[in-house]
């Protein structure tokens, strides 16, 4: 009896703990959810379908031909998702919405559905042979493999940044809660690429109408291609390049400024809302819609997902993955675009019910970021923020791009509603172009066409940047001082009579300012201790001018700065 349901256990073992374990700490910063969310329901689910393996070794266990197939079966299944789950692991890059390129892996999925079938038909032979110190020895290695591939993974996952941290409900008041008359919002539309801002200005006007007040800033670049420099390079003014650990350059940086302290100290209610892992500062949204949202989506659906990805063929995963509609994680997704782009929906749709001014006379004001991944990659919705799995390519893009308008939009209308628009300083902005999308409007770009500038560095520095200081009325107008992303300091008083801003007040008075972006190809890893290295350029006028861009002198590497151009 012991015996038969160690066997019953073996399939259930590697297919619900071993595999999606594995994944689950090779992968635990693309997770918000811990183990102790999913410990209960799960080892329900392993003693549940245990059971049933048992019950189906016992129905048979009068015919021992039967009962030996059985058996073979499914300790051959089990030791077919352990060498799937722990030696067959391809790297499929980020699990957040993406489209992965399955036809890439065709010939995995031949060698693995062969390996596959030959495990199994071994595994049954032995077990028709009814050699019991053979199969024993087969079942004691299953156990034993599973547990050191559990244990492995445990002690070399990196450290968790998206652990859950509890949100105290005076906490989430507070980010819902405005002052009546000094304000101070960012709305952060993460890889908004600026000249598509000017396309739909042009193309769609009836869509930034509710932008009363603002100033475009055009000319405005970035310093990095992506978040992960850009943002501290948003929040503190201060350019990362490569010399000191990238968590060490968060900490000294940051000491010496950052947004967020700046404005606590003027006695401000001060918030970061955004992505887990992305600042030191940084409240989860995805932890606010999970705590007051009623749509989202049980941990245990998520871990079921991960063991049929980790466990399964490559030639299953396309079903289960489905661009980030994860096969059990729809039963109640509903609607919603997967990842961060329905995190985006959920936590705009809270916060046209939450937001409210506040009576509390302890703070002097209100200063939020809201970071939202809308319009990021993957593409999956569109200008009116509904679910479309088919946007590709430009247009799908612009779609997307005018969904993000509608984003910033919807938050415009709900501070008019408190009636605290007008009094209130907004900021909308870009931490980066696409890198993807070329620039929309090639027009203004044709005499640049024999320029050796990579057209991915051109569209990456193309960072949107409105602002509408308080009290600031009237259509939009277009301003094309040379501003970059840094300058946010300087642009809301912060940072008054600081060297930093000199640069800053020379573009805003109409000199010239040159640029330097520092382009890196992106290499889909949050953990390292710094970032690829990053070749520089300088920007000496219009972003939207390839003739504008050079390339520097320096490539900024972990191990020391390269010249690769000398001084004229």
């Amino acid at each position: 009896m012991l015996y038969r349901y160690s066997v019953a256990c073996t399939f259930p073992f590697m297919l619900v703990v071993v595999a999606p374990l594995s994944f689950y700490f090779g992968n635990t910063n693309e997770f918000a959810f811990s183990l102790k969310d999913i410990v209960l329901p799960v080892a329900g689910l392993f003693l549940g379908l245990s059971l049933i393996h048992f019950f189906v070794l016992y129905f048979f266990r009068r015919s021992t031909k039967i009962s030996s197939i059985l058996t073979g079966l499914f300790v051959g299944l089990a030791v077919a998702v352990w060498v799937q789950s722990q030696l067959f692991v391809w790297n499929f890059g980020l699990f957040r919405g993406e489209m992965i390129a399955w036809s890439n892996w065709t010939i995995h999925m031949y060698i693995e559905g062969a390996i596959w079938c030959l495990l199994i038909a071994i595994i049954v032979f032995i077990y028709l042979k009814k050699n019991r110190k053979l199969t024993n020895t087969i079942l004691t290695g299953i156990y034993l493999a599973g547990l050191i591939s559990i244990v492995t993974g445990f002690i070399s996952a990196p450290q968790n940044k998206n652990k859950t941290i509890e949100i105290q409900d005076e906490e989430l008041k507070e980010i819902f809660s405005f002052h009546s008359k000094n304000n101070v919002l960012l709305i952060l539309l993460d890889t908004f690429q600026s000249d598509f801002f000017e396309y739909i200005a042009n193309e769609f006007p009836e869509e930034v109408n509710l932008f009363d007040g603002f100033t475009f800033y055009r000319n405005t670049a970035s310093v990095f291609p992506t978040t992960k420099t850009s943002l501290p390079s948003i929040i503190s003014g201060s350019h990362y390049l490569n010399k000191n650990p990238f968590d060490s350059f968060i900490s000294e940086s940051y000491a010496r400024f950052n947004l967020i302290d700046a404005f606590k100290k003027k006695s401000y209610s001060s918030y970061l809302v955004g992505f887990n892992g992305t600042s030191p500062d940084v409240t989860s949204m995805q932890n606010i819609v999970d705590k007051l949202g009623e749509n989202s989506v049980h941990p245990v659906f998520v871990y079921i997902d991960l063991a049929l990805f980790r466990a399964l063929p490559t030639c299953f995963k396309p079903f289960i993955y489905n661009n980030g509609i994860w096969l059990f994680s729809f039963l109640q997704r509903r609607n919603y675009p997967p990842d961060n782009a329905g995190v985006d929906i959920r936590f705009l749709e809270l916060f046209e019910k939450a937001a409210l001014v506040s009576a509390d006379t302890a703070t002097t004001g209100s200063f939020k970021i809201l970071h939202f991944s809308i319009p990021h990659f993957p593409l999956c919705v569109d200008e009116n923020l509904q679910y479309d799995p088919d946007l590709t390519g430009k247009e799908g893009y612009l779609k997307q791009a005018r969904g993000a308008i509608k984003v910033a939009e919807r938050i415009l209308i709900t501070l008019q509603k408190l009636g605290i628009y007008d009094n209130s300083e907004i900021v909308i902005l870009s931490d980066h172009g696409t890198m993807k999308i070329p620039q929309v409007n090639q027009e203004n770009g044709q005499t640049d066409t024999l320029s050796l500038i990579p057209s991915n560095v051109q569209s990456s520095s193309h960072a949107l940047l409105l602002h509408k200081p308080a009290n600031s009325r009237g259509k939009i107008i277009t301003d094309d001082s040379p501003l970059e992303i840094s300058d946010i300091g300087c642009m809301l008083g912060l940072r008054d009579g600081d060297s930093i801003c000199n640069n800053y007040l020379i573009a805003k008075s109409g000199g010239t300012r040159q640029r330097t972006f520092y382009f890196y190809n992106w290499d889909d890893t949050w953990e390292s201790d710094n970032v690829p290295d990053m070749t520089e350029y300088y920007i000496s006028g219009h972003v939207y001018k390839k003739s504008s861009y050079h390339m520097g002198r320096y490539i900024y590497t972990a191990n020391g700065i390269i010249e690769i151009q000398t001084p004229d």
